[in-house]
């Protein structure tokens, strides 16, 4: 009983310290990946890379989860250049905040999105971390920002919010 316990216990923890499997290995059929045994709904850690030069460490090009075939939570996807964007997806459609970062780790741009389309304020930055601007859409079309309108608001608007989009309590 012990040796079943602890196989059963160091299954898990391989398993859990996984990075997922190639991305490469799976199929996608209208927006759902399968696995190429079976045909069942892939379900679980996903991960691509860059091709690597010989003696280099290889790349991490894009990681994240599927839940039932779709896409879901965070993915990461890197650049070629070392930019980076973090997207969040619901049942395979961007939902929730996006973020596009610079390679110095500067945030470029952050978008809400609702059922893959931009949904509220987005925000752009310089490189140096300076805003530059701001927009806002409502189900996917983009809505003007009138010229009186006081940054004040904005700005403490989004003081409420973390660096995840999260509403502090």
């Amino acid at each position: 009983m012990k040796q079943f316990l602890l196989l059963v216990i160091l299954t898990i923890v391989v398993a859990g310290c996984s990075d997922g499997v190639e991305l490469s290995t799976l199929k996608e059929k209208g927006g759902t990946f399968y696995t190429k045994k079976g045909n069942k709904r892939f379900s679980g850690k996903a991960i691509s890379y860059f091709s690597a030069s010989k003696g280099k460490e290889r790349r991490v090009r894009k990681q994240g989860e599927f839940s039932q075939g779709k896409k879901d939570g965070v993915w990461i996807v890197n650049s070629w250049n070392g930019e980076w964007v973090k997207k969040t997806y619901k049942a395979g459609k961007l939902h929730g905040e996006s973020a596009w970062y610079y390679r110095n780790g500067n945030k470029k741009r952050v978008q809400e999105f609702q059922n893959n389309r931009p949904h509220g304020y987005g925000s752009r930055w310089k490189k140096n971390g300076e805003e530059i601007g701001y927009d806002y859409y409502e189900d996917g079309a983009k809505v003007a920002i009138p010229k009186d309108f006081d940054d004040n608001v904005l700005k403490r608007a989004q003081s409420l919010f973390d660096e995840f989009g999260n509403a502090f309590r």
